[in-house]
């Protein structure tokens, strides 16, 4: 079976490839609002730009050269552009309320073909305009045998750390059937609820670090009367930091889990309406930290993949309400954590559900 996966490709360059990589996106960022004032973007070369200009701090025009940001590089931001203008225009002919394209920051993403990079061994690649020097980066050896074609990348910079994301087409060997099938329960109480009666907790809150770096940056956006200084900046860059690990920490928990899982020949859930759960002030704040609208979103990629393997019950299906034993329907509320039936059958709430995705499924 051939399936789309992406591989992140952490990059450890050198001081003097640091600073031509935030060129790169510096420049990107220049180009990008300066095609936002063109009148005609679409007529635009924007290879064979080199001088264009910006807005400083007091509103006057400032002239910037591109140096360093390669040509195809410039169409790649171009053509971006141009992507967002297309997407507009689709979703006004719909009838869609939208509004329009806003000047830049800074870009964290530039798009780069495939005859920008060059892959020369597990540790090194090799990216245009750095001629034949070579880049040392850490992930490469995710890129196997079963990988038949390199699709597109894209160069990502987060808090002066730089990634290559690849996206390829990658062929999956068919597994070994072990004859097991497992029921997954999405809930509050308890994140993550499997048949086997295993519970798995997605909750990952803000770190006290993190906290007390918001109440600085919100101190000293007060004392400073909203201006911005470079004690700001350099707060404001620990605070993405501390994010960046959050972020990092939940994506391990759900890569562990479906690797997890993946060891099950037939993997049952429920369509739970994860969203609607945050209008609840209860848990408002517990789905908010952790990741089960992730998890959901992988189950139903897989869904498509693997249609045998994964099934995907109702939303509107009573799994918490039927007793297996006797058949009958008994409505429990949500505080009430241990499930009861008048033929005597007593189960964990989240277990009971869990185990009744499968006998739905075999029904379905």
């Amino acid at each position: 079976m051939i399936v789309t996966r992406c591989y992140e490709i952490k990059l450890k360059p050198n001081t003097l490839q640091q600073k031509q990589l935030k060129q790169y996106f510096y420049e990107a960022k220049v180009l990008y609002n300066y095609l936002l004032n063109c009148t005609n973007i679409f007529a635009v070369h924007a290879c064979k730009i080199k001088h264009v200009w910006k807005y400083d701090k007091n509103w006057n025009r400032v002239n910037v050269e591109l140096t360093t940001l390669p040509a195809k590089l410039k169409q790649n931001v171009h053509r971006c552009l141009l992507n967002s203008i297309r997407a507009l225009s689709a979703s006004k002919k719909n009838g869609n309320h939208v509004g329009k394209l806003k000047y830049k920051s800074e870009i964290t993403t530039i798009d780069i073909d495939n005859q920008s990079y060059h892959i020369l061994d597990e540790n090194h690649i090799k990216l245009l305009g750095f001629g034949k020097n070579k880049i040392r980066c850490f992930g490469l050896t995710q890129l196997d045998k079963s990988i038949l074609k390199i699709r597109n990348a894209k160069l990502i910079q987060r808090n002066n750390e730089y990634f290559l994301k690849i996206c390829v087409l990658k062929y999956l060997e068919d597994r070994v059937s072990c004859n097991s099938a497992l029921g997954i329960d999405l809930g509050i109480e308890s994140s993550i609820t499997l048949s086997t009666g295993e519970k798995f907790n997605c909750k990952i809150e803000e770190t006290v670090r993190l906290k007390k770096l918001q109440r600085k940056f919100a101190r000293s956006k007060t004392v400073n009367k909203k201006k911005t200084t470079n004690n700001q900046l350099k707060t404001l860059s620990k605070i993405r930091k501390e994010y960046l690990n959050i972020l990092n920490n939940k994506k391990e928990f759900i890569n562990k889990f479906m690797n997890y899982i993946n060891s099950f020949d037939q993997i049952v859930f429920q369509d739970e309406q994860i969203q609607n759960w945050k209008n609840l002030k209860s848990c408002r704040r517990t789905i908010q930290h952790s990741c089960l609208g992730t998890i959901k979103q992988k189950l139903r990629k897989k869904l498509e993949e693997e249609p045998d393997r994964y099934v995907m019950l109702d939303k509107w299906l009573p799994t918490t309400q039927i007793c297996p034993n006797c058949g009958q329907k008994n409505k429990h509320e949500l505080d009430k954590r241990t499930y009861h039936c008048c033929c005597g059958y007593i189960e964990d709430r989240d277990i009971h559900a869990a185990k009744n995705m499968l006998l739905f499924a075999q029904i379905q």
